[in-house]
């Protein structure tokens, strides 16, 4: 491997971070077109260590999006798919927190997609749970939007309850006991469509009162907990899918998008449905709850 401290010797001091990443920007840019991975890899690990080193937070994200950029730009696919994820996720560790990741994250997400990579693959090196993590280091509306999508993809229970929790504790996105017990069922409801029945059970357990028959609950925290009880159960008699629907029939026409996650439900374990126009907008859905669009909308 090349000796880049000596290469980059006069560029190193703490004064000339900035003349740094202008010169490996244009190094990483030439190395792109060339197609070179491994010195692509090799440059920017040190590059982004040196960055790291001097707490240059804004100068380490703006090199690790360029690089993503000249990546997607010049070398396009991806050969190696461990070796890219395990890259850009030590690359993504070394950026201080102090600055908005969210961008990057789109786009190596997006990349990760076109180049057909799937949640399995992404998932095992923790990134969803990474990502969602890193949403909670500052908490805004943004982050939690975010944060709160990569914490259903990762199917991590921990994750999820940790976003969750700080969610619920949003006056910003929470203005009643109601829409808590909304974002519960609605997350339940991700997890059931998601087909990981075990840690919807988990979840809505962790907030429900199961003594007394489980009558100290709302009518909607228990249909979401007996909802994932029967699905668990049976995933072949729609006839008690379709009963337990009509028994909380009213808790159900409360809102209209328990209809359509209940008809996407139908539909993914009993192969039918029951709503003549399901297009699962969610963002026309969720408009009369204000800030929670926010967070429901674009699944």
């Amino acid at each position: 491997m090349e000796d880049y401290s000596k290469k980059y010797d006069k560029l190193l001091s703490s004064e000339n971070t900035y003349q740094f990443l202008l010169k490996i920007q244009k190094d990483i840019a030439r190395i792109a077109r060339n197609k070179n991975i491994k010195e692509f890899y090799n440059l920017l690990s040190f590059s982004m260590k040196h960055l790291n080193k001097n707490n240059e937070a804004e100068s380490c994200n703006s090199l690790i999006f360029f690089s993503l950029s000249q990546y997607a730009t010049y070398i396009k696919k991806i050969e190696n798919i461990d070796e890219f994820i395990g890259n850009f996720k030590e690359y993504f560790d070394l950026i201080p927190d102090n600055c908005d990741k969210n961008p990057f994250k789109k786009e190596f997400l997006k990349f990760l997609e076109l180049n057909k990579i799937s949640s399995f693959q992404i998932q095992k090196f923790k990134i969803y749970s990474i990502f969602a993590i890193d949403s909670l280091k500052k908490v805004t509306l943004q982050n939690l939007v975010e944060g709160y999508k990569y914490a259903l993809k990762s199917e991590e229970l921990n994750i999820i309850e940790k976003m969750i929790e700080v969610v619920l504790s949003s006056k910003e996105l929470i203005k009643s006991e109601k829409e808590k017990e909304f974002i519960i069922t609605r997350t339940t409801f991700e997890l059931i469509l998601k087909k990981n029945l075990k840690v919807a059970f988990d979840f809505i357990s962790n907030h429900i009162n199961k003594n007394d028959n489980c009558k100290n609950n709302s009518p909607v925290l228990n249909f979401a907990y007996m909802l994932v009880s029967l699905i668990t159960i049976t995933t072949q008699d729609f006839d008690k899918f379709w009963a337990l629907i009509n028994i909380y029939k009213p808790v159900i026409e409360q809102e209209y998008f328990f209809q359509m996650y209940l008809n996407k439900i139908s539909e993914v374990y009993y192969n039918k449905t029951f709503l003549k126009n399901d297009n699962f907008d969610m963002m026309n859905m969720l408009k009369s709850f204000g800030n929670l669009g926010n967070l429901f909308g674009g699944r």
